[in-house]
């Protein structure tokens, strides 16, 4: 079993609307939301879930309304951000969403799927 403690951000598919500039992360805690990865929270895989890290993040944060994305992984560093002084973000753009599985909704919240 791989015990290796992965560091994760959480995106919030489901408070970042279709046309919002970037998108929503989770803040330390559970305290809310963000678009600063500067003040997004550092969640860790579980060890008492599965052996696949990515499966959940902290036990239930992989699901359609919260995306786990571990940091500095291949996938993390492919994703388009913005920086302004202390303020980065990851964009949601179409590159982004078609990185991440995420599709565009109602024009409301975005949901995860196919394209």
């Amino acid at each position: 079993m791989n015990n290796k403690v992965l560091n994760f951000v959480l995106i919030s598919v489901y408070h970042t609307k279709a046309d919002d500039k970037s998108f929503y992360f989770w803040r330390p805690n559970n305290a809310g939301y963000t678009r600063n990865l500067n003040e997004a929270g550092n969640y860790t895989n579980s060890p008492k879930i599965k052996n696949d890290a990515l499966y959940q993040a902290e036990g239930y944060h992989n699901t359609l309304r919260t995306l786990p994305i571990v940091k500095d992984s291949e996938l993390y560093l492919k994703l388009e951000k913005a920086e302004d002084g202390n303020y980065t973000t990851i964009l949601n753009n179409e590159h982004n969403c078609r990185l991440l599985g995420i599709i565009s909704g109602d024009g409301n919240n975005l949901k995860r799927g196919r394209h």
